[in-house]
């Protein structure tokens, strides 16, 4: 089994490397856009690190590398060197155990690729690549890796989780319960793995600290407005007429806030806002937490079949295992009701947490069952399930490459009307349709468009009000012509409306612009 481990572990990078080459790449969600217009200078021209949802020092790198070339797309090449080397880790564990045969690790690792591996690579998100580092990680954990360099291997792995997103690694913390559980009575092994634990918080402790100390941060006390608009825009919240005119906010400024428009200073400064959305934090009443439950299901319902079939199977043939599967799923399940109780279920979390429990499985399985007949049986019957779901995944390649054509389109528009001002709502530009593989000599030339959710908080959102001699996007555009809201949203359009009115004794009005435009639909902002 050995001498092909390395061919196993070849045959994973090239489909890995053949998935990146050849398929049209997109990100899941506006936040990683986000990120890479403001370390690269996408928008702006302008390089900084200040990017929020991931470490300064993760910035800081990605400046120095857009600065060394910038027709290179860092951003997504180190997300996806981070996820290849979070799947071939995976892999590797399978290959490693002596347990399995060449066809048997055969069949896992096509099972790892093609079931989950695949969208991930080519829808790609952030969150989804942190939280496969931690879990490659706590895979290694199950497997008794004796060697420093093994060790090693966890302990970077939890590093670059860190780094991409910090959240990840309060999960990685979480089911390592059950690891260590498992480990207790091996003295040496459980010595070893609470050292690189130990190791990993005092490395999250040290960058957290290097993050939340950066003087831009301060300045702006971006973190504290950042998780004010998330408790409005993206989390269940409870409030009244009298709280909100104790903090001087109305029902409209709420519909605007959650609609991740941050574009007044009533939204990024003051203590108003923060006393109000702490004030403001609820939970869902039952129906709605009903109705979250029933989209976590619709959302992941091939990866719930897949861990209701592995954990069936691991009761039918390897009962030995029932103690760290019921741990798994009591964890997992707390996990999922207080998120879907307290926040949200994003398929960005959900996803990566159900695939390392279907691997631990199907690891722990492999481990437990010595019939070689019923194991090889149980792998050709999964590898079907995950040979449909990645054609399913191939089905995006045409819908991507679609998508892209659309954005560049709108990328177009926009260029095209250099004297307009866009001003960019969460769904007026869809940024979800951009190539990830996007380079910075192909964005903005005349920086006339600002994004106003979270980057709001960030330096280069003042940088480019400066640049358009604006204060902010509500009463600072009362002398400025040519300003286009792109969004299709009434609520919002109506509730801008009536804050300029309430708040500062402007009346204005939006007025559809059709002519030049085919995809965008932009809406300009009239003065009366």
């Amino acid at each position: 089994m050995y001498k092909y481990k390395n061919l196993l572990l070849f045959l994973g990078f090239a489909v890995i490397l053949l998935l990146l080459i050849f398929f049209p790449i997109s990100f899941d969600n506006n936040d990683d856009h986000s990120m890479y217009f403001i370390s690269s200078g996408f928008l702006s021209g302008k390089l900084l690190p200040n990017i929020l949802l991931t470490n300064v020092i993760v910035g800081k790198f990605l400046n120095g590398l857009f600065s060394f070339h910038f027709m290179i797309n860092w951003y997504t090449m180190y997300l996806q060197l981070a996820l290849m080397a979070s799947i071939l880790t995976i892999c590797f564990v399978f290959t490693d155990y002596n347990k399995l045969s060449f066809k048997e690790a055969l069949l896992i690792i096509l099972i790892v690729l093609m079931g989950f591996a695949a969208l991930c690579i080519v829808k790609l998100q952030f969150t989804t690549v942190s939280l496969f580092c931690a879990f490659a990680a706590l895979f290694c954990f199950q497997s008794d890796f004796r060697s420093l360099k093994k060790l090693s291997l966890v302990f970077f792995l939890i590093m670059i989780s860190i780094l991409i997103r910090r959240e990840s690694f309060y999960v990685f913390i979480l089911f390592s319960i059950p690891v260590l559980a498992t480990k207790f009575s091996e003295k040496k092994m459980l010595s070893r793995y609470l050292s690189v634990i130990a190791l990993s918080l005092i490395f999250f402790i040290a960058t957290n600290y290097i993050n939340n100390h950066d003087a831009s941060y301060k300045q702006y006390n971006s973190y504290a407005y950042l998780n004010a608009l998330d408790i409005v825009a993206a989390k269940p919240i409870k409030y009244d007429a009298s709280m909100l005119q104790k903090n001087n906010f109305t029902e409209d400024d709420v519909r605007i806030l959650q609609s991740w428009f941050a574009g007044d200073k009533a939204y990024t400064s003051g203590n108003d806002i923060l006393t109000l959305t702490s004030a403001m934090r609820s939970h869902r009443s039952f129906h709605e937490f009903l109705f979250e439950l029933k989209k976590f299901v619709m959302d992941e319902r091939y990866v719930l079949l897949m861990y209701v079939l592995t954990i069936f199977i691991l009761l039918l043939w390897a009962k030995k295992s029932k103690p760290a599967v019921f741990l798994n799923l009591v964890i997992a399940l707390l996990l999922f009701t207080y998120l879907c109780e307290f926040s949200r279920l994003p398929h960005r979390a959900t996803f990566p947490i159900l695939t390392y429990l279907i691997l631990l499985n199907i690891y722990m399985f492999a481990g437990n069952q010595e019939n070689i007949r019923i194991r090889n049986s149980v792998f050709y019957g999964l590898l079907v399930i995950s040979i449909l779901k990645f054609y399913c995944v191939s089905r995006l390649f045409n819908i991507n490459k679609h998508n892209h054509e659309i954005f560049d389109q709108c990328q177009r528009e926009i260029n095209d009307h250099p004297n307009d001002l866009f001003i960019g709502i969460y769904d007026g530009l869809p940024l979800q349709y951009m190539n990830a593989w996007k380079t910075k000599d192909d964005g903005f030339p005349h920086s006339n468009i600002l994004l106003t959710g979270w980057p709001a908080y960030c330096p280069p959102y003042n940088e480019l009000l400066q640049q358009h001699q604006l204060s902010d996007l509500t009463v600072g555009l009362q002398h400025k012509k040519n300003v286009l809201f792109l969004t299709d949203s009434k609520i919002f359009l109506d509730s801008y409306v009536r804050v300029m009115k309430q708040r500062y004794q402007l009346n204005c009005h939006f007025e559809k612009v059709e002519d030049g435009f085919k995809e965008l639909h932009p809406k300009a902002l009239i003065f009366d």
